[in-house]
């Protein structure tokens, strides 16, 4: 990792394949948690041991994607180890629309051309598919094996247009066994109310929540 001219350079030498990233990106890091890198509150609480990972809409696929990154690691990320995801309503899509894509594709939120957008702006243009592995979880080749995958919370909301891939990729998950299951609700807001009522009737502490990659995310922890 090299700092050239204000930005942080990651990869061996100035190559095509090396990536560049605005130094501003650190600082945020370092203003969140500290020179250190370190956030004391968790390294104090937290089992590393049993992490489970959340995101909403495209924090859903990030989620799906470390997760699928951590089955692959294995050991190499001992003692950190993922043991369950939850994906609220998740930004799947692919090439073959199912029927809520079809049906729900002109209204509320946001429509069908602005998803499209959203990916091509994502996307390498050389890539570029509804169908890559980061747009569609139930492409063919795309690994780790689905029965590797942690037990797997899906939440859609009921007007979403991309339920029904959330929900079918649930579905492909308890086939192979994985303990998954799909929760669906009548908006996207009450998802995230609902998962906290659960908490706390389950006697779990909530802490002050963080943002990652712009999405809120909470921590639990037992009383």
């Amino acid at each position: 990792m090299q700092q050239v001219d204000g930005s942080i350079r990651l990869g061996a030498g100035g190559g095509a394949g090396a990536v560049t990233a605005k130094a501003g990106v650190q600082r945020y890091i370092v203003d969140a948690f500290g020179a250190s890198l370190v956030e004391p509150w968790l390294a104090a609480h937290a089992d590393v041991s049993r992490c489970v990972l959340l995101g909403a809409s495209c924090g859903a696929n990030i989620a799906d994607y470390v997760a699928r990154k951590a089955v692959e690691a294995g050991k190499l990320l001992d003692p950190v180890k993922v043991v369950a995801q939850v994906l609220m309503y998740p930004f799947f899509i692919g090439n073959v629309p199912t029927q809520s894509e079809i049906k729900l594709a002109n209204s509320y939120f946001y429509d069908k051309p602005t998803c499209l957008l959203a990916w091509k702006l994502f996307l390498p243009e050389e890539e570029f598919s509804l169908d890559h592995p980061a747009a569609n979880p139930l492409v063919p080749g795309r690994g780790p094996p689905l029965k590797c995958m942690p037990p797997t919370l899906t939440v859609v909301a009921e007007h979403d247009w991309m339920k029904d891939r959330a929900i079918a990729y649930s579905e492909e998950l308890r086939k192979v066994n994985v303990d998954a299951r799909s929760l669906n609700t009548r908006t996207q807001s009450m998802s995230l109310q609902h998962l906290i009522s659960c908490s706390r009737r389950r006697k779990l502490r909530p802490v002050p929540r963080i943002l990652l990659y712009g999405q809120e995310v909470y921590i639990f922890s037992r009383t």
